[in-house]
């Protein structure tokens, strides 16, 4: 999506996967300004041979209903070689005030308690649907 304004048309419409670039740009670029060393991140992330970001049910990884701090969730992630990045709670899917669900680099020590649809968000070269 190009133009800002148009954020509350996609947020009425529920679509989650829309990125305003002149505004992703001009973030990217005062980073880089700051610290040259994140280029090599953005690089993985933007990049086609980089890593992807997935949306997993949280139950593929931990037990649901039952409260679990972010640090367990990065260490069972971990094993399967993916990285937690945070997750997404669909009970605050409408909620603008709560980024729709999304959390992002939470607190490690956090509990949560995610419930059967709820997503962990995870950075993975390969990502294979399994069982653990």
């Amino acid at each position: 999506m190009y133009d800002i304004r148009n954020c509350q048309l996609a947020n009425r419409t529920c679509a989650d996967d829309f990125i305003v670039s002149p505004n992703l740009i001009s973030k990217y670029i005062s980073q880089l300004s700051e610290n040259k060393n994140i280029k090599k991140v953005y690089d993985v992330l933007l990049t086609a041979d980089g890593s992807e970001i997935y949306l997993c049910l949280a139950s593929m990884f931990v037990p649901l209903e039952t409260p679990i701090s972010y640090y367990q969730i990065l260490q069972e992630t971990l094993k399967y070689q993916y990285l937690a990045i945070g997750y997404r709670l669909m009970k605050y899917l409408h909620d603008e005030t709560r980024f729709f669900g999304i959390v992002l680099n939470p607190d490690k020590q956090e509990q949560i308690i995610f419930s059967k649809n709820d997503k962990i968000i995870i950075l993975a070269e390969n990502f294979m649907s399994f069982t653990p």
